[in-house]
């Protein structure tokens, strides 16, 4: 895939602009924070939420480019594009603890889970079996997912808290489960 039919399926996965109050991102429009907005421009602060909704979609795809995709150019698809999918909701390095926890599960990575691409983990990837590796990192970015949403406690929150991250967790399932037709062929 192109860099533009990888940013144009985050686009379409990401919609316009929200400003939820359960977001712990804050107003997003397009999937890009105000804190990643704020930082790209540098702006020395989290953008407004009012600079978040003017925000530009050709903007928005310089930052995918820029901040999501060049990171994972030494990853082979559709593996690359599953961590960069990822990386849009979360931090680039609980990404790569995912993919090193995954990497460890298949016997291919013995290294720290320290969220840092190195030699190691690099080379890991590189032995590793496309499929499993694929499915195994699909299933890391599920239990993300799950553990934000029902950790002990969030559980324990949300008995006192109706307002959580659990209204987000669907709609972070149904993501994964997206790429599940991209996994290469056993």
């Amino acid at each position: 895939m192109t860099a533009n039919q990888i940013v144009d399926g985050i686009l379409r996965r990401e919609g316009g602009f929200v400003h939820h109050q359960a977001d712990k991102g804050g107003a997003t429009n397009r999937g890009i924070t105000a804190a990643t907005l704020g930082e790209f421009r540098r702006l020395g602060r989290p953008a407004t939420p009012d600079e978040v909704q003017a925000m530009a979609e050709d903007e928005a795809r310089l930052i995918y480019t820029r901040r999501y995709l060049a990171p994972w150019q030494w990853v082979q698809e559709p593996l690359r594009i599953l961590l960069i999918d990822w990386g849009v909701t979360t931090s680039h390095p609980n990404v790569i603890k995912g993919l090193q926890r995954a990497l460890a599960e298949q016997g291919e990575y013995d290294g720290l889970i320290d969220g840092i691409a190195g030699t190691k983990t690099r080379q890991a990837v590189e032995r590793a079996d496309d499929w499993a590796l694929y499915l195994r990192v699909l299933e890391q970015r599920e239990a993300f997912y799950l553990d934000l949403a029902f950790d002990a406690q969030t559980m324990a929150f949300l008995r006192d808290h109706p307002k959580t991250q659990l209204h987000f967790a669907r709609g972070w399932l149904s993501r994964c489960r997206e790429f599940r037709w991209m996994a290469p062929a056993p």
